[in-house]
C-alpha cells in the first residue's frame, strides 16, 4: 500500500529526472567496463597481411589510405547481432574489415550474411587465430586506426551508430 502512494505522488518530472540520472549511470558503468575489458593495445599497428574475404576478394593493411575499423565478431554473439546494423552503417562511410571468430565453414558465414543482410567486408577467422593474434578474447571488439596504421581506440562490447561515427571521424582527422 504504501509503494502504491509513493508512485501515485511521483510527478512526470521528477520519473523523467530519475530515468535520466538512471540511463547517465548505465552509460558511464557500461563504458567503464568496456575500458577495462579491452586488451592492452599500447603499441598496436594494424596488421592485416593479405586475407581473404568471404565477399570482396583480398584485404591488406597497404589498401587502406584513410582510418579504418577492424571489428571482431562472432553470429553467435547476441551483442553483436544487436550491433550488426551500426557496423553495417559506418561500413557505407568508412572502411571497414570485420573478422568473423570461430562461427563455422565459409558457406555457413556466407548464409547468415545473407540472412541478416551483412554487407561489410567480412574475413572468416574459423579457428579464432587472427583473434588470438589480436589478444580479442570478449565480442565484439572493435579497433579503430587512424591514416597511419596507428590504434587510436578500441571499443569491447555493445557501440552505437553514434559512438562508431565519431571514433572514425576523429581517426580520419
Amino acid at each position: 500500500m504504501m509503494l502504491l502512494k509513493w508512485i501515485q505522488g511521483l510527478s512526470f518530472k521528477k520519473i523523467l529526472k530519475e530515468a535520466l540520472i538512471m540511463g547517465l549511470i548505465i552509460v558511464v558503468m557500461a563504458n567503464v567496463i568496456s575500458y577495462f575489458r579491452q586488451p592492452e593495445l599500447s603499441s598496436h599497428k594494424l596488421q592485416l597481411e593479405r586475407l581473404q574475404t568471404l565477399n570482396s576478394g583480398e584485404v591488406d593493411a597497404d589498401m587502406f589510405e584513410d582510418a579504418v575499423m577492424v571489428h571482431f565478431w562472432a553470429t553467435w554473439c547476441p551483442v553483436c547481432q544487436t550491433e550488426e546494423g551500426n557496423i553495417n552503417f559506418i561500413a557505407n562511410h568508412f572502411d571497414v574489415v570485420s573478422v568473423v571468430v570461430k562461427s563455422g565453414a565459409d558457406e555457413q558465414v556466407l548464409e547468415y550474411m545473407e540472412k541478416e543482410g551483412v554487407n561489410f567486408t567480412v574475413v572468416n577467422d574459423r579457428y579464432g587465430a587472427l583473434a588470438s593474434e589480436h589478444d580479442v578474447n570478449v565480442f565484439p571488439t572493435t579497433f579503430i586506426y587512424n591514416s597511419e596504421g596507428e590504434l587510436v581506440f578500441t571499443t569491447v562490447g555493445y557501440t552505437s551508430i553514434v559512438g562508431l561515427y565519431l571514433r572514425m571521424w576523429w581517426a580520419s582527422l
